[in-house]
Parts: structure tokens; sequence; C-alpha cells
């Protein structure tokens, strides 16, 4: 079936621009398919859930997450002319299956915000070089005392 690879909204969105610019109803197959796929996008309603922050649909996802900081600090015509070429461009990697989400990447990748620091760097090369067992230092020494406190071990 030729609307079986929509979502819901992507479907709702069609419906309600159906309502808004077919005077005839109900429209053809065709005509429908059109909606979905976007060419007849409501830009000025998917800017403005872009400023409030609620985006429908993939697409709208995707430009609001990546470019929505930049898009509401500009001018009203300069964000909307960019936010236009912005959805077009996602809209038509949405298409071809390109567009990826962070909601995608999931349990896929670190955490934005997860960092190595030095510390993190010497207790793994310490580990490598074996520096973490006791059993490598001379018995009674401060070096095995240490490694000891490093595995949980009383001194």
């Amino acid at each position: 079936m030729a609307i079986a690879k929509f979502s819901e909204i992507e479907i709702h969105r069609a419906l309600k621009g159906m309502l808004a610019q077919h005077p005839k109803f109900p429209p053809t197959l065709g005509e429908f398919v059109e909606l979905l796929e976007g060419r007849q996008v409501d830009f000025d309603a998917a800017f403005w859930r872009m400023i409030d922050n609620k985006p429908e649909g993939r697409a709208e996802k995707h430009v609001s997450a990546k470019m929505g900081f930049n898009l509401r600090r500009m001018a009203d015509d300069k964000a909307r002319r960019e936010f236009k070429k912005l959805l077009s461009n996602a809209i038509e990697r949405e298409r071809r299956g390109e567009l990826v989400l962070d909601e995608d990447l999931a349990g896929k990748a670190l955490a934005k915000h997860s960092v190595k620091n030095a510390n993190d760097l010497a207790r793994e090369k310490a580990s490598e070089r074996g520096l973490n067992k006791p059993e490598n230092f001379r018995s009674g020494s401060v070096f095995e005392r240490i490694a000891k406190l490093g595995q949980g071990a009383s001194a």
C-alpha cells in the first residue's frame, strides 16, 4: 500500500493539509501521497513548532535539535529562509533513509558529555604495566601497600 510507509504524525499532517488545500473531497490517492511526501509542507506551521520547541516528525525534530538554537536567534526573515532550506534538506534525507536522529543512536555511543580525564588514562596505563598488582612488588614495600589499597585490601 502506498501510505503504509508513513508515520501516524505524517498522515495526520497530510490530512490537515488536505482539508486546508483541497476544496474537492476526497482527494485522489496521488494527491494524498503528494501531501504525505511533504511536497506541500506548511513551512510556516513547522517554523512555529520549532520556535515553540514542539517539532512533529523526524525531519522537524532533526532541524530543531541541530539548528533550533541558532534559528531562534536569527532575524525572522533570515531564520524562516534558513529553516525552509534545512527542513527541505532533512525531508529529502529522510526519504532517502539517510536521516539519523540522536535518539536513533541511543545506547550505541558514549553519552554526549562522557570524558576520559588524565586520571583515567594514568590508571589504564598503570594497569597495562601491571602496577595494580601487589605481587609485582617487593613484599612490605610502599608500592605493594599502594597496590593492595587499589584493590580494596587493607594495608
